[in-house]
């Protein structure tokens, strides 16, 4: 569909009415029983989907296979581990957020297990800013939000000098406009929230940047 509104050959869908397309589907789903989980899923209690859950709440993964993608969060000490025609040279001192893809032509990829190396494709370390992007737009798309403790404290990991104080402010104004709520220091997305999800990622974002050169 991305590639057919690109070339041109159907229309974007207007925003207005996906909005209110989601707001009826949203309480189809809560008249027969099924909660929002994710901004895009609903399930009966019980019955979410936990492999997805994992990605959304951005735990640690090993992909293993032809094209498998892996995801590590803080991993350390990783040096000198050989790949095909790829090398990873870490400060073993330093934690490092690592995404990793195996290579995808199956020969190649067994041609590497064969020949005793880490079968990557290539590799990223994702830096700080890149990381808490991530944390928080995957801890505002689920149903129990985002710890805003967890998150200070990785600020502070991250920087020392981190001032929450415009966090807390901007807490206040999103609750304030109806795009979250505030529940035991968690803060989740609302119904308007979740139609305005990107809008309330960049609100919080902002303000942990903003925290990080407050002095």
């Amino acid at each position: 569909m991305g590639r057919q509104i690109a070339a041109g050959t159907i229309h974007a869908p207007d925003d207005d009415d996906e909005a209110a397309k989601y707001e009826v589907a949203d309480e189809l789903f809560n008249s027969a029983g099924l909660e929002w989980y994710e901004i895009s899923n609903w399930a009966r209690t019980g019955f979410e989907s936990q492999h997805n859950l994992g990605y959304w709440k951005n735990i640690d993964w090993a992909g293993i296979g032809p094209g498998a993608h892996s995801h590590y969060n803080s991993v350390s000490g990783i040096s000198k581990q050989s790949m095909d025609d790829c090398a990873l040279l870490a400060d073993s001192s330093k934690f490092y957020n690592l995404r990793s893809w195996d290579i995808l032509h199956p020969k190649r990829w067994a041609h590497a297990i064969n020949a005793g190396n880490v079968p990557w494709q290539n590799y990223e370390c994702i830096n700080s800013e890149d990381a808490l992007i991530e944390e928080v737009m995957l801890g505002l798309r689920i149903r129990e939000g985002l710890s805003i403790d967890e998150l200070c404290t990785k600020m502070r990991k991250a920087n020392c000098e981190f001032d929450d104080s415009y966090l807390q402010k901007v807490l206040i104004e999103v609750c304030k406009e109806d795009l979250a709520v505030l529940n035991k220091n968690r803060i989740a997305a609302t119904r308007k929230g979740r139609l305005l999800n990107d809008l309330l990622i960049e609100k919080i974002v902002d303000a942990c940047q903003n925290g990080l050169v407050m002095r």
